[in-house]
C-alpha cells in the first residue's frame, strides 16, 4: 500500500492564498494531515483512501497552483519588461556619451561636462541593469527564476493529465502520486516566493 503524503507545503501556499478552501479540504481530506494552523505533522502511515471523491483534492491543488504559478509568471514577467526598459535607456545614453565625443573634439567646455555626466549616468544605469539581471530576488537570476517557474508550469500541465488518466483508470495510487508531486510544486512555489521577497 501507498504511504499518504503529508500536504504542508499545500497548505502553507492554501493559508495564505485561501484559508476558506483550506479549512473545506481539511474537512473533507482529514487523512492527508492538512491542518489550519502551521504546524507539521509527522509520520504517514494511513493506506490508501477507498474514495472516489480522491480526484477532487488533486484538482483544487492543481487550480490553486496554477493561480500561484500565474502571480509568479506576471511579477517575473514585468520584472523583466522594466530591464529591458534600463538597458535600452542604457544603450541611448551610451549612445549620447558617443556623440558627445564630437562636441569634445571642437574642444567646447559644456560639451566636455555634458559628455561627462551623460558617460556617468549610462555607467550607474548599466551597473543597476546588471544588478538586477543577476542579482535581484536573492540568489537568483531572472532568467534563473524564470526557467524555475516555466518548469513548474510544465509540472502542473503533466500532473493535471496524469490525475485525469488517473480518474479514468479509477486509479487511487495514481492520484496520490500527482498529489505528492503537487504537494513538491507547492513547495517551489514557496521558495520562489521568499526568493521574491513575496509572502509565503
Amino acid at each position: 500500500m501507498t504511504d499518504l503524503p503529508r500536504l504542508t507545503a499545500a497548505a502553507d501556499a492554501l493559508r495564505r492564498r485561501d484559508p476558506g478552501v483550506l479549512m473545506e479540504l481539511c474537512q473533507k481530506f482529514p487523512e492527508f494531515g492538512l491542518t489550519i494552523a502551521p504546524e507539521r505533522a509527522l509520520g504517514g502511515d494511513e493506506a490508501v483512501p477507498k474514495r472516489d471523491d480522491i480526484a477532487a483534492l488533486a484538482t483544487v491543488l492543481v487550480r490553486e497552483a496554477r493561480e500561484d504559478v500565474s502571480e509568479l509568471v506576471k511579477l517575473l514577467a514585468t520584472r523583466a519588461q522594466r530591464i529591458a526598459a534600463l538597458r535600452l535607456a542604457t544603450s541611448a545614453g551610451s549612445a549620447v556619451a558617443s556623440a558627445s565625443v564630437v562636441a569634445l573634439l571642437i574642444g567646447k567646455q559644456n560639451g566636455q561636462l555634458l559628455a561627462g555626466a551623460v558617460a556617468f549616468l549610462a555607467s550607474i544605469a548599466g551597473l543597476l541593469v546588471t544588478y538586477m539581471e543577476d542579482f535581484s530576488g536573492g540568489s537568483g537570476s531572472t532568467v534563473k527564476l524564470r526557467d524555475t517557474v516555466t518548469a513548474q508550469v510544465r509540472i502542473l500541465a503533466t500532473e493535471e493529465a496524469r490525475i485525469r488518466m488517473a480518474q479514468a483508470n479509477g486509479d487511487n495510487n495514481e492520484v496520490i502520486a500527482a498529489i505528492t508531486q503537487l504537494n513538491a510544486v507547492f513547495g517551489e512555489i514557496q521558495a520562489l516566493r521568499a526568493q521574491l521577497g513575496l509572502s509565503v
